[in-house]
């Protein structure tokens, strides 16, 4: 019964979202208040304190350099069946240090490369990426190197560098993703990803994933395989639908599925825009439970202060 009231609760506040993203008024006719005030002056100095810690290895005189340092509260709620209702609050920081990153970045990139709509890391990357008419064929590749801090109980010195091929047309995307990297505590990992997206309309984008993580810590190959579908409903919202088989090796075993998964996320901007909340369901089916299936549904909010 309670999936029944959870599921229709998702499709409730996808419909209601929606109505009210469309009754905003327009962002210059919102004055300012307390509260953004407040938020505008605590992400400044969040933002200050990275560039007077980065100063050391630069200068800022390019617009290029803008530096993404930020402090994220996240508030998750998730009922999973056959438990109680669990709610949890976390306070993360991330100290980006983009003139470090530039002293070990080296990047090939052609111009007039085409953009597909590929859903990135935030909403607005994944709401604006629309495909250019007038591009037909491209190819892309590049190499960075990201350092930072990720503070959270404790702090977390990271080093990442990624490498990113890309080839295709204006509507078909192939993408192979290579991420090495380390972090104090749980030390080196590598992360490949295979990608195929096909943009089938302006506001609709079908995705084949590959994608296989190892971690030096455990010596285990996670591995995952399904499409994915991402729609975008308005300039605030997008909804996404996947299926996934996942595979596992540890140094004891040969490869294994480890479970079938399969969900919806519905991603919305709040006013104020640095609000952004993820909702939805997922089942999940198990090895460790005989491939039953296993019901979840989880809503969580995120607060932004500094770069978003």
């Amino acid at each position: 019964m309670y999936r029944k009231c959870l599921t229709s609760l998702f499709f409730f506040l996808l419909v209601f979202s929606n109505r009210v993203s469309a009754e905003v008024v327009d962002d210059s006719l919102f004055e300012k208040d307390t509260v953004e005030t407040t938020h505008d002056y605590l992400s400044r100095q969040v933002v200050s304190f990275a560039e007077y810690i980065d100063s050391f290895f630069g200068r800022y005189t390019r617009t290029d350099k803008k530096n993404r340092t930020r402090i994220t509260i996240l508030n998750t709620t998730s009922l999973q069946e056959g438990q109680y209702l669990k709610s949890s609050t976390e306070l993360k920081a991330r100290l980006n240090l983009p003139h470090l990153e530039e002293l070990l970045k080296f990047k090939v990139k052609k111009e007039g490369r085409v953009e597909t709509g590929v859903p990135g890391d935030n909403l607005k990357e994944q709401i604006n990426n629309t495909p250019e008419e007038s591009h037909y064929f491209f190819m892309d590749w590049k190499l960075t190197t990201q350092v930072g801090v990720d503070v959270d109980l404790s702090p977390d010195v990271f080093i990442r560098n990624e490498q990113k091929f890309e080839i295709g047309g204006r509507r078909n995307v192939t993408r192979l993703i290579n991420s090495v990297y380390w972090f104090g505590r749980s030390g080196l990992g590598d992360t490949l990803t295979l990608e195929n997206d096909t943009q089938i309309s302006k506001n609709l984008l079908f995705r084949l994933s590959n994608t296989g993580t190892w971690a030096s810590k455990s010596g285990d190959i996670n591995y995952s395989h399904g499409p994915e579908l991402y729609y975008t409903l308005s300039d605030n919202s997008n909804i996404s639908y996947d299926i996934k088989a996942n595979a596992l090796k540890s140094n004891e075993s040969t490869w294994i599925i480890d479970s079938y998964s399969s969900s919806i996320v519905y991603n919305m901007r709040l006013k104020p825009s640095w609000i952004l909340m993820t909702t939805g369901p997922r089942v999940e089916y198990p090895r460790s439970q005989n491939f039953k299936s296993h019901f979840s549904y989880f809503i969580q909010f995120q607060v932004f202060i500094g770069s978003f």
